[in-house]
C-alpha cells in the first residue's frame, strides 16, 4: 500500500505542476488514505504479534525499526494533509514546489519501507 501511494503522490506533484489545486489535494488525500491503510496494517500487524518488544532481541529490533517507521509515515500524513488544506483554501501561492518537497519526504519514506522490510521480513 505504501509503494503504491507513491504513484498518487507523483500524480499530486504533476496536478501542481500543472496548476491544478484541486487535482494535487484530491492526490494529496488519496496517498494520505493509502498512509493510513498501511498505517492501520501495521497495529494489526503489532497486536497480532507472537512476540513483544522486550521477548527477544528481534522482537526489540521488529518494534524499535518499524515503530520509528510509522511515527515518520504518521508525520507524513500530518503534513501532506496540511499542505492539501493550504492548497485546497484561500491560499494563492503557487503548490508546486510545496508540492514537490511534501513528494521528496514522502518517495524517501518509500523507500526506506523497502530497504527495512527487506531486513525485518525477508533476511534470515
Amino acid at each position: 500500500m505504501l509503494l503504491a501511494s507513491s504513484a498518487t503522490m507523483h500524480l499530486a506533484v504533476l496536478a501542481a505542476r500543472r496548476e491544478d489545486r484541486a487535482g494535487s489535494v484530491r492526490w494529496l488525500v488519496a496517498t494520505v488514505a493509502m498512509g493510513a491503510v498501511f498505517i492501520g496494517n501495521q497495529a494489526w500487524e503489532y497486536a497480532e504479534a507472537p512476540f513483544h518488544i522486550g521477548s527477544h532481541a528481534y522482537g526489540s529490533i521488529f518494534y524499535l525499526m518499524t515503530g520509528f517507521h510509522g511515527l515518520h509515515v504518521i508525520g507524513g500524513l500530518i503534513f501532506l494533509l496540511s499542505i492539501a488544506g493550504v492548497i485546497g483554501g484561500r491560499s494563492k501561492a503557487p503548490a508546486e514546489r510545496t508540492v514537490e518537497m511534501a513528494a521528496y519526504y514522502w518517495h524517501f519514506v518509500d523507500v526506506v519501507w523497502v530497504a527495512m522490510f527487506t531486513v525485518v521480513y525477508l533476511v534470515k
